[in-house]
């Protein structure tokens, strides 16, 4: 339990900290906001190219020996925490690099794998039903810093051709549709866009 706690409170000092108490209020309390479900199948992938605005940056796979050798760190503590909590929890991910700087991470569960200790929420919540060789893919983030250039794009595509490697043969996930440069990604990689949902949300207490 105090992993997570831990976690939490870094989450809310650092999304103060950087982006502002109001954005801090629209992530953590809402009525009715309305959630955009999502699928891709693998077999339709756009091509795996580099903008020029990405082209010193790489994508690795996160794991626990990165985490603990040094070699790579995250900017932010909290997402170094969230990092440890996934891993312990049987989900993986893959980060974007600057330099040794880990700016941006998205994490997938698969509910066949080997490690079924934990089912994400998200699944339920959003009417999804996972078959063999399909994921879930959820809480993408990418620094305040290193929004807007085309950073979210390269992350997400590597990421799907990542997975498309390892036989998986579709992806589902959400975003919110308030959130317009998620939208404009996701529209821009052919997401599927399925039946809408709406959640409510008093800081930690989520009403689905």
């Amino acid at each position: 339990m105090f992993p997570y706690i831990k976690m939490r409170y870094f989450h809310v000092y650092e999304v103060i900290k950087y982006v502002g108490f109001h954005s801090f209020l629209k992530e953590t309390v809402y009525l009715n906001r309305e959630a955009i479900p999502v699928e891709k199948d693998l077999s339709c992938l756009i091509g795996l190219s580099k903008h020029k605005s990405c082209s010193t940056l790489e994508v690795l796979e996160i794991n626990h020996e990165i985490l603990r050798n040094g070699h790579y760190h995250y900017r932010f503590h909290n997402r170094r925490q969230k990092a440890y909590y996934y891993l312990r929890s049987g989900f993986h991910g893959f980060g974007i690099v600057d330099g040794r700087e880990i700016v941006g991470d998205i994490w997938y569960c698969d509910p066949f794998g080997a490690d079924k200790s934990f089912v994400h929420p998200d699944l339920l919540w959003l009417g999804i039903e996972c078959q063999k060789k399909q994921v879930y893919s959820f809480d993408m983030f990418l620094a305040p810093q290193k929004r807007g250039h085309n950073y979210a794009f390269y992350l997400q595509n590597y990421f799907l051709h990542h997975l498309k490697e390892r036989n998986f043969s579709k992806v589902y996930g959400y975003f919110w549709a308030d959130n317009i440069p998620a939208l404009w990604v996701h529209r821009q990689i052919k997401w599927k866009e399925l039946r809408r949902v709406r959640s409510h949300r008093f800081f930690f207490l989520k009403i689905h």
